[in-house]
């Protein structure tokens, strides 16, 4: 994440973290990074950011579910591969899940969707797949979704088997294209609302992973703000339809 722009903030982040340990000085700190893989997801946890919400972005899942899906369906024999990225507490990987049962695509070995994050703590909220009603989680989804596919109780709801078994979680530092370099050879990426934080050449790094990790004529979602220069030169070609856009991998 990049915080150039705003290192007050940054630094007040941090603050608060030496004071809730007890440390004198930076110093110390990085001393206990260098040594704590515990402090270290403990970090992660107090500078990332976690917004999200089941259905974000409608437009862009109506392409998915009404378009792409049915023709990777008609296309493809194996198993469709789809990539949540930095998917936060699992709304977004489960809400993709919902839309393929929808269609008919339940069987994990016609598609398996993986839903990864920098932030373990999340990622363990993500595999509970159970969220108080009153989160803000809610706020797009239709009553039919909830009424389908989900388990309700007296203060949470929780996502059905079905859906459950369809999405699984991995731990993965986008800028680190080492970790994710060996992955399955993706259909669709999502990965949005996540690259506004990172410098251009951050960003230009972590696209042409992604290039790299699609399968020939997959698909890049990002985030309806993140207009990146240069995705022509990386190898995508901008697909504007249905009042939204994405890439498809040339």
């Amino acid at each position: 994440m990049d915080y150039t722009s705003n290192l007050m903030t940054f630094e007040m982040k941090i603050t608060r973290r030496l004071k809730t340990l007890q440390l004198s000085s930076i110093d110390e700190y990085m001393r206990l990074l260098e040594s704590s893989r515990r402090e270290m997801d403990a970090l992660v946890e107090v500078i990332t950011i976690n917004e999200t919400y089941f259905f974000r972005e409608e437009r862009q899942l109506h392409v998915y579910e009404q378009k792409l899906l049915p023709e990777l369906q008609r296309k493809k024999k194996g198993t469709i591969n789809v990539w949540s990225a930095a998917c936060s507490t699992g709304e977004e990987p489960y809400t993709l899940a919902m839309l393929a049962a929808n269609i008919g695509l339940y069987a994990k070995e016609r598609i398996t969707i993986t839903g990864s994050d920098i932030n373990t703590t999340v990622l363990q909220f993500a595999q509970q797949a159970t969220y108080a009603k009153k989160s803000l989680s809610f706020r797009r989804i239709e009553p039919y979704w909830i009424q389908k596919y989900f388990d309700e109780h007296d203060a949470s709801l929780t996502l059905k088997k079905e859906i459950r078994e369809l999405v699984e979680f991995s731990a993965i530092n986008l800028t680190n294209p080492r970790m994710y370099a060996a992955h399955l050879a993706y259909d669709i990426i999502f990965c949005r609302n996540v690259l506004i934080y990172f410098d251009e050449a951050t960003t230009k790094q972590v696209i042409t992973s992604f290039h790299k990790i699609l399968n020939k004529g997959g698909y890049l979602f990002l985030g309806h703000a993140e207009m990146i220069p240069n995705m022509k030169e990386i190898g995508f070609e901008l697909i504007n339809d249905s009042g939204t856009f994405y890439y498809r991998k040339e």
